[in-house]
């Protein structure tokens, strides 16, 4: 009868110190989740390329399909999205962009995606962007990716003319113009 006390005294003593364990556990993560909230909702855009407010040189690119593409031209608004087929993210917000780039004025003229990587790993990726963006194919550190300074995927921007009125990795907030 004496060891069946221990035992479960033993048991209960267990118990407690599991369930205090698991209580410090769950703090942490939610002192971990305020701390992330803080960091993606802080313009902490800027970490993955230029911030808002910087003004662009006058860019061209050429489309997978050879079109040039000026990107930044006086009195337009253009949506730029830059995307890597080995970035889980990118495939995980390319619905989303694919859908804000539907509700541009002016349509898929007005919307840039940036395949980065070389033609043959990017293929699945550009074919998904077909028909929403034009698409451009580039290396890492391209000239387009260059002139954005690009330092992660997926980055989005929306440029009113040559002057970045948003960027950052996360298409909330993204302000669209308005229609003419």
């Amino acid at each position: 009868m004496t060891l069946l006390a221990v035992a479960v005294v033993i048991t209960a003593v267990l118990c407690v110190f599991s369930l205090l364990l698991n209580f410090g556990v769950i703090r942490r993560l939610r002192e971990h989740t305020e701390m992330l909230t803080k960091l993606t909702s802080q313009s902490g855009s800027s970490a993955v390329m230029h911030p808002a407010g910087t003004a662009l040189p006058a860019l061209t690119a050429t489309t997978a399909d050879g079109e040039q593409v000026a990107v930044g031209r006086e009195g337009r608004s253009t949506l730029i999205g830059f995307f890597t087929p080995s970035c889980p993210a990118c495939a995980e917000r390319l619905p989303e962009f694919a859908a804000l780039a539907a509700r541009m004025p002016g349509g898929a003229d007005q919307v840039v995606a940036v395949a980065v990587g070389d033609l043959a790993e990017t293929a699945d990726l550009r074919a998904k962007l077909t028909g929403v963006a034009r698409v451009v194919a580039e290396p890492d550190r391209g000239p387009l990716g260059q002139a954005f300074g690009v330092e992660g995927y997926p980055a989005f921007a929306m440029l009113d003319s040559s002057l970045v009125v948003f960027s950052g990795f996360d298409l909330r907030g993204v302000p669209l113009p308005e229609p003419v």
